[in-house]
């Protein structure tokens, strides 16, 4: 008589723990790199704004007092002109005033493409006041050597020194506006830090949480 011998029932095959493994520790590296992805976006983005208002303020501040060298010197220029004995030391003033002039404008030109919204007011007072100024010392240097005796200490008096005055306060009103737009600017990007550390700490607890759910 032949002995039967009985049979275990089959057991479901498991799934393969590399399969596993590879599920959940892909998905861990997909939370931090695209945690440290986010990160470093956000810190570019800071640096950026940083670097792009620092840049402007500087040069704003750096064009500001360049005109304001050459309003002083201009100044050297027309006591120079006024005071020279002959012909030929008025003319050497007046050619230098005219490249003096030219640079003004250039000046005045590049600082219009940088100029705040907050500035524009006090740069065109300043920009006016500019032109009228080269208008009358244009006509000054027509004058002859018996103008020059003649009207000399009149001009420099009520013309010259009222209006260079009257420049150099705008030009120190455009300086303050400056400051001003300067202190907005690190609110804005202390403002730019805020939102940064409030995207990293989201960013942290998101990647955070999807790696306990993940080891869940």
């Amino acid at each position: 008589m032949a002995i039967r011998v009985p049979t275990l029932p089959l057991l479901p095959l498991r799934k393969a723990p590399w399969f596993v493994l590879w599920l959940g520790f892909g998905g861990l590296l997909v939370c931090i790199v695209g945690a440290a992805t986010e990160t470093l976006l956000s810190l570019e983005r800071v640096r950026q704004d940083e670097t792009e208002i620092r840049r402007a303020f500087l040069g704003r501040i750096r064009s500001l007092d360049q005109i304001r060298s050459h309003i002083y010197l201009s100044g050297t220029y027309v006591r120079d002109f006024l005071l020279s004995p002959d012909a030929s030391g008025a003319a050497a003033q007046s050619s230098r005033l005219g490249s003096l002039e030219k640079q003004s404008y250039a000046l005045l030109d590049g600082y219009s493409h940088l100029v705040d919204t907050n500035e524009r007011e006090p740069f065109q007072a300043l920009q006016a006041e500019i032109e009228a100024y080269w208008e009358v010392l244009n006509r000054m240097t027509a004058w002859t050597s018996d103008e020059r005796n003649k009207l000399r200490e009149q001009f420099f008096y009520d013309e010259l020194i009222p209006r260079r005055n009257a420049m150099l306060q705008i030009a120190d009103r455009i300086a303050a506006a400056n400051e001003r737009g300067l202190e907005r600017a690190e609110g804005q990007l202390i403002s730019a830090s805020d939102g940064f550390r409030r995207t990293l700490v989201a960013t942290f607890a998101i990647t955070l949480g999807g790696g306990l759910l993940l080891a869940f």
